[in-house]
């Protein structure tokens, strides 16, 4: 059995190595400053555990986003607009999932820390 610690508040910015989740071409304001520290990967990538952070405030257009991720916030706040204009907004503490093939606005206005799983199908 595996068991992996978890303790995203005792990552420091030298835990983390520049990441690429983000595609330059959905960004519609802001700068991507994105790191992460990968706490688990399965054998085929497949499924990923990590803590992310951009340090910049943020805003992307997300045409169909490519995974399923839970998502805990552990710094920051977000709020996601749908294709339908529905808004979400979501602050340190909070969870949520972003489904696969989601169509709509991710915005943060500053620095966001989170705990990202992502199953990749």
């Amino acid at each position: 059995m595996m068991i992996v610690s978890i303790n995203a508040k005792a990552l420091t910015k030298a835990d983390m190595s520049p990441s690429n989740a983000l595609d330059p071409a959905w960004v519609r304001s802001g700068e991507i400053q994105e790191f992460h520290k990968v706490l688990f990967a399965s054998p085929d990538n497949k499924f990923i555990v990590q803590v992310w952070e951009n340090r910049t405030a943020l805003e992307l257009s997300l045409e169909s986003y490519p995974v399923d991720e839970f998502i805990t916030l552990i710094e920051g706040e977000v709020e996601l607009v749908d294709h339908a204009g529905n808004v979400s907004r979501f602050k340190a503490g909070d969870s949520f999932l972003l489904v696969k093939g989601f169509k709509g606005i991710w915005r943060q206005p500053g620095y966001l820390r989170k705990y990202a799983v992502w199953n990749i199908r």
